[in-house]
């Protein structure tokens, strides 16, 4: 709070919830314009929050990786990188390691697969030099 008056609108704002558990903003903001305070909806939070009628959320991945880093001596920026990076107009995207070639059962599976592309590709090239000997 930055002033006097905002610290009694806070402890106004406590002490009518704490005898009022379950009250509306709407109530309590009624009630603390009748007393001449003025509250916003973040004072009735962190007051509820305060006496325990509502639990926090745990915070956000960014707010997380940003705290890790203050605690390391990183900026935020290090540590959370972008997960799909935008490339020039015309450039392919960049390769991703291929998850298949795990083990050798992996790369036998790659080597079929690449097996059957260049006989696909035979067959192709077949059926376009027939199509060119008959012009």
């Amino acid at each position: 709070m930055a002033n006097q008056k905002g610290k009694d609108a806070f402890a106004f704002v406590k002490d009518y919830l704490a005898a009022h558990k379950g009250a509306p903003f709407a109530e309590v903001r009624d009630a603390a314009k009748a007393k001449g305070h003025k509250i916003y909806p973040i004072v009735y939070g962190r007051a509820q929050l305060l006496l325990g009628h509502v639990k926090t959320k745990p915070a956000s991945k960014a707010k997380a990786a940003a705290k890790k880093a203050a605690k390391v001596g990183r900026p935020p920026a290090a540590v959370a990188a972008p997960a799909v990076v935008r490339r020039g107009p015309g450039r392919p995207p960049k390769a991703k390691p291929s998850a298949g070639l795990v083990g050798i059962e992996g790369i036998v599976q790659h080597v079929r697969n690449l097996e059957r592309e260049r006989a696909q590709l035979l067959s192709v090239i077949g059926k376009l030099r027939d199509v060119l000997a008959s012009v």
